[in-house]
Protein backbone atom coordinates (compact mmCIF):
# COMPACT_ATOMS: atom_id res chain seq x y z
CA UNK A 1 0.00 0.00 0.00
CA UNK A 2 1.29 3.74 -1.08
CA UNK A 3 1.19 6.33 1.29
CA UNK A 4 -0.51 8.81 0.51
CA UNK A 5 0.39 12.85 1.65
CA UNK A 6 -2.52 14.42 2.08
CA UNK A 7 -2.54 18.68 1.16
CA UNK A 8 -2.66 20.91 4.42
CA UNK A 9 -4.32 23.69 4.78
CA UNK A 10 -3.44 27.49 3.60
CA UNK A 11 -4.51 30.95 2.55
CA UNK A 12 -6.66 30.74 -0.57
CA UNK A 13 -5.61 34.07 -2.55
CA UNK A 14 -8.81 34.44 -4.38
CA UNK A 15 -11.24 33.93 -1.01
CA UNK A 16 -8.90 35.37 1.06
CA UNK A 17 -10.13 32.72 3.94
CA UNK A 18 -7.87 29.69 5.50
CA UNK A 19 -8.89 26.78 3.79
CA UNK A 20 -7.82 22.84 3.49
CA UNK A 21 -6.76 21.62 0.48
CA UNK A 22 -8.59 19.57 -1.67
CA UNK A 23 -6.42 15.66 -2.34
CA UNK A 24 -4.57 17.80 -5.12
CA UNK A 25 -3.90 20.50 -3.63
CA UNK A 26 -6.68 23.23 -4.78
CA UNK A 27 -8.84 25.60 -3.12
CA UNK A 28 -12.06 23.50 -2.28
CA UNK A 29 -15.04 26.73 -2.81
CA UNK A 30 -12.58 27.93 -6.03
CA UNK A 31 -10.34 25.23 -7.42
CA UNK A 32 -7.52 28.19 -7.20
CA UNK A 33 -4.35 26.42 -7.89
CA UNK A 34 -1.26 27.50 -5.22
CA UNK A 35 1.91 27.36 -6.73
CA UNK A 36 2.81 24.32 -5.16
CA UNK A 37 -0.10 22.00 -6.26
CA UNK A 38 0.65 19.76 -9.26
CA UNK A 39 -1.73 21.11 -12.45
CA UNK A 40 -4.82 20.25 -12.86
CA UNK A 41 -4.60 18.76 -16.49
CA UNK A 42 -3.96 15.41 -17.31
CA UNK A 43 -0.73 14.83 -18.99
CA UNK A 44 -0.54 13.88 -22.75
CA UNK A 45 -0.69 10.45 -23.63
CA UNK A 46 3.00 9.39 -24.32
CA UNK A 47 1.74 6.56 -26.77
CA UNK A 48 0.53 8.97 -29.29
CA UNK A 49 3.72 11.13 -28.97
CA UNK A 50 5.60 8.10 -29.97
CA UNK A 51 3.56 7.04 -32.33
CA UNK A 52 4.12 10.09 -34.06
CA UNK A 53 7.86 9.38 -34.21
CA UNK A 54 7.60 6.24 -35.50
CA UNK A 55 5.64 7.67 -38.43
CA UNK A 56 8.45 10.69 -39.07
CA UNK A 57 10.97 7.99 -39.06
CA UNK A 58 9.20 5.96 -41.85
CA UNK A 59 8.45 8.76 -43.94
CA UNK A 60 12.33 10.10 -43.43
CA UNK A 61 13.31 6.64 -44.49
CA UNK A 62 10.74 6.45 -47.77
CA UNK A 63 11.97 9.84 -48.46
CA UNK A 64 15.86 9.05 -48.55
CA UNK A 65 15.41 5.96 -50.28
CA UNK A 66 13.93 7.61 -52.96
CA UNK A 67 16.67 9.93 -53.27
CA UNK A 68 18.99 6.97 -53.78
CA UNK A 69 16.63 5.48 -56.56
Amino acid sequence: MVARSVPGGFRCLVCKEFVRGTDTGHCPRCAFVPPSAPAAQDPPPVGSTMMLVHIGLVIIAIVVAVQLL
